[in-house]
């Protein structure tokens, strides 16, 4: 029995047939799908897209936004005390913060960040 990476396992969903139910791990698709064609084509890519994703010791944070207002919140258990007080028909996103970059530094596109 051959076991897939997440590259293969994307492949296989991404490349399926309009009828198929073939399905994949939400994390997956979520790891992948904002990478560039080119990237979703590259076994490396893919594979470390899922890892990091996947990341035991990555920091996220729950975003809430109704079009007037934000709110940033450290913990899913905050972000959802606060939604049943405030808004409980809201939604809340997870969002995986980045790496932390040095102050005056480049972001991955090469666009230099303020020196503060």
């Amino acid at each position: 029995m051959t076991i897939k990476d997440a590259f293969d396992q994307w492949q296989e969903w991404a490349n399926k047939h309009p009828d198929s139910d073939l399905s994949i791990p939400s994390d997956l698709h979520a790891a992948v799908s904002p990478l560039a064609p080119e990237q979703q084509a590259d076994r490396e890519a893919v594979n470390r897209a899922v890892r990091e994703a996947r990341d035991p010791d990555a920091e996220f944070v729950w975003i809430y936004e109704n079009g007037d207002n934000e709110k940033l919140f450290h913990s899913e258990h905050e972000a959802e005390a606060w939604l049943e007080q405030n808004d409980p028909e809201g939604v809340v996103f997870k969002y995986r913060l980045g790496p932390r970059r040095p102050a005056g530094s480049a972001d991955q596109y090469g666009v230099p960040l303020a020196a503060d």
